[in-house]
């Protein structure tokens, strides 16, 4: 089934979150998703969204799952849980390697087995059994549920590679998928039911998300505003990764020598009008 979501960036104020949040709901749209990188945490956002709203879902996306034990978002999603009587959604991801280790300085260390465990973890925190997890890079010798859930809490999984969208088939509800050109997501959606099909789970039970950005005209700050966008992904190893793949190899190569010499306005040329 088809469904459409709105999403807004965590620098943005906190009125024009609450605002969108309820014009979103009085439009018909599925889910409100808040993105945590710089800025504001995607759960305060979320939150006063909750208080704003009443049927809209709300969803972190994606939490960097290095900058939170299991048990404070566990916790945390607790509270959303129940100030949202039940609409709260997980996007989780493993973040990006630089920003991980330079702004949170936490070793970014095996990111996948990270999520596997982490995912694990969390649902067995979000049940009302006592939970006791030794992993290979996670541990909890004992806990429980922090507080009663009012709904399930689905998880989503942020996808680039197609090793992560088998992962997120075997553990997840959804992936999110950003920047992703139409060949791509044919990959990405293979690879997520391969992963299901070894789990023994249901392809077709896993819901499939992508951030598409969109401007409300033609306007050429409209079009400079998405071209930016594009090109700050484009300073990250995952998403030049994703790029090359998607055929934009010279794009990447410029990008690569422009963020090498922190010229933004080099990584604005590097993308084409084709890209």
């Amino acid at each position: 089934m088809e469904r459409l979501g709105i999403a807004f960036t965590s620098v943005l104020p906190v009125d024009d979150i609450t605002a969108g949040a309820r014009a979103a709901e009085e439009h018909g749209y599925d889910s409100v998703w808040v993105t945590e990188g710089s800025g504001k945490d995607a759960f305060s956002q979320l939150t006063a969204a909750a208080v704003a709203t009443k049927k809209v879902r709300l969803a972190t996306g994606i939490i960097p799952i290095f900058s939170r034990t299991p048990y404070l978002l566990a916790m945390t999603a607790c509270a959303l849980d129940e100030v949202s009587g039940g609409r709260a959604t997980l996007g989780l991801g493993v973040g990006h390697k630089g920003f991980v280790e330079g702004t949170h300085g936490v070793p970014f260390d095996r990111p996948q087995q990270r999520l596997r465990e982490y995912v694990t973890l969390l649902r067995s925190l979000f049940s009302d059994q006592p939970v006791s997890f030794q992993g290979q890079v996670l541990r909890l010798p004992t806990a429980r549920r922090p507080y009663p859930l009012k709904g399930r809490i689905p998880i989503y999984t942020a996808v680039l590679s197609l090793s992560m969208a088998r992962l997120a088939g075997e553990i997840a509800d959804g992936v999110l998928l950003n920047l992703a050109p139409s060949t791509h997501i044919g990959r990405v959606i293979e690879a997520v039911h391969e992963g299901a099909r070894k789990a023994g789970r249901d392809p077709g039970g896993i819901d499939i998300a992508c951030y598409i950005l969109a401007a409300p005209d033609t306007a050429e700050s409209a079009v400079q505003s998405v071209r930016g966008q594009i090109a700050r992904y484009g300073g990250m190893p995952f998403y030049q990764k994703l790029y090359e793949e998607s055929g934009f190899t010279r794009e990447v190569s410029a990008l690569r020598e422009a963020w090498g010499r922190s010229d933004r306005e080099g990584a604005l040329r590097a993308v084409s009008d084709r890209m």
